[in-house]
């Protein structure tokens, strides 16, 4: 079997950006992060100072698994 590459970089840079800054830090992920950290990752992943594409696309699916399964 072969896995295939996963455009995360490329979402990230895009649409999906917006929808991640407003779910992390508006959502359940700030119960285990500190909000600044995650703000300040995603200013420097869009700014394109630093390529946090996979960390932030893991704390999106983190929030999105607790808002479904949570407690």
């Amino acid at each position: 079997k072969m896995g295939f590459p996963v455009p995360v970089k490329r979402w990230l840079g895009g649409e999906l950006i917006a929808q991640t800054r407003n779910r992390l830090l508006d959502g359940h992920v700030l119960e285990w992060f500190n909000k600044r950290e995650v703000e300040r990752l995603i200013d420097n992943h869009e700014a394109g100072v630093e390529d946090h594409s996979r960390f932030l696309m893991s704390l999106l699916v983190m929030s999105i698994w607790r808002e479904e399964y949570g407690r």
